[in-house]
């Protein structure tokens, strides 16, 4: 269902990070079944305006799949919408179109709909297996990283040989422990299969590909500010730009497009790491101790948590020399180098020192999706 929501530029979609945060909120475990009463007060505590519950029910070889759109606040119905499919193969097709119809009722316009909806079993896999096996790849990644997701989006792309995003998943999972030819293999395949995914994955798969097998910036650029022109609230998309940015050297376009993501996503810890890469560029080596300090203060618990300790070291091993003796802090160094960290949505990050009359030293942080 997800899948469909996110086609939405209208609609935004909590994502998996962010509910987790708040049912830490909650003294609940990230694991813990979003009952309606729990579903409610998660979504208020996040500040959304609804939750979606679904239900499916068997009824002799047909399946039956409702879905409710229910106010946070006050618990009112918003919108609601049942469909029938004829067999199981059907399912996927009928959640598409309760999908659609679904978004029409909560209010977003008939064009945005119509440019936005690519049936469900285009924009991912017509099959349930190989569905399953990616969200459970999906869910290996959030809890213990790339390797332990490789497995699961292997076995969806074994699956389904044309299912694009499986493609570009398991390139993220290679890229994450380092495999970079393997990782661009995938990619290639993702690119070659974009046409059967949605269009927001079509502008994701093509500027990855853009910025990781042929390394034509320029265009991945181009196409990552088309992705934020049609979804400006994804900080993916941000941040994919700012790392973009600063390949190209353009490190003040960087630090906007990571702040930008980092405002979309604070709960987050790659946009933190992100906008530090930008600020150790700009050797506005003050801000970058302080966006490392704040995310330290949210006490972010996910996948990137570690990324913001590891770059905190970075920071103080590189500038050891300037370190106050009495204080422990960083002082600001008179450098002409320009040290940035390519750390990619989807993959292993590699952290570059390069100036004139300085040596090349490199860092790697892996797990960034």
């Amino acid at each position: 269902m997800s899948v469909s929501l996110n086609q939405s530029p209208f609609l935004n979609v909590l994502p998996d990070n962010k509910v987790a945060v708040t049912l830490q909120l909650m003294t609940r475990p990230a694991s813990t079944k979003l009952t309606p009463e729990v579903a409610g007060e998660l979504c208020q505590r996040a500040g959304s305006k609804a939750y979606l519950a679904g239900s499916i029910a068997s009824l002799g070889s047909q399946y039956v799949l409702g879905l409710k759109a229910v106010n946070c606040q006050s618990g009112d119905l918003l919108a609601q919408e049942q469909v029938t499919a004829a067999a199981k193969e059907k399912v996927l097709d009928a959640l598409g179109d309760a999908v659609t119809k679904l978004r029409g009722k909560l209010g977003e316009s008939l064009a945005t709909v119509q440019k936005f909806d690519v049936p469900l079993a285009e924009a991912t896999t017509s099959s349930l297996e190989a569905l399953r096996a990616h969200s459970l790849g999906e869910k290996a990644f959030r809890e213990s990283g790339s390797t332990a997701a490789l497995p699961y989006h292997q076995h969806a792309i074994h699956l389904d040989p044309g299912f694009a995003m499986g493609y570009e998943q398991v390139g993220n999972d290679y890229y994450g422990v380092g495999e970079l030819g393997r990782a661009n293999e995938y990619f290639t395949k993702a690119f070659q299969l974009r046409e059967h995914a949605s269009e927001r994955e079509k502008l994701a798969i093509t500027a990855d590909y853009y910025s990781s097998v042929t390394g034509e910036l320029e265009k991945a650029a181009q196409t990552y500010e088309e992705e934020i022109a049609s979804y400006p609230r994804d900080y993916r998309a941000h941040l994919n730009l700012g790392n973009v940015y600063g390949e190209q050297g353009q490190y003040e376009k960087s630090r906007e497009a990571n702040r930008q993501s980092l405002d979309l996503a604070p709960d987050n810890g790659l946009p933190y790491a992100t906008l530090v890469n930008s600020l150790l560029a700009l050797q506005l080596f003050d801000q970058a101790r302080q966006t490392i300090q704040q995310a330290q203060a949210r006490k972010l618990d996910n996948v990137y948590s570690g990324m913001i300790s590891m770059l905190w070291v970075f920071l103080a091993q590189i500038f050891r020399p300037w370190r106050n003796s009495s204080t422990g802090s960083l002082a600001s160094p008179k450098r002409t180098t320009r040290p940035f960290a390519r750390i990619r949505y989807g993959g292993v990050c590699r952290t570059s020192a390069q100036g004139a009359g300085t040596h090349s030293a490199s860092h790697r942080f892996s797990n960034t999706r």
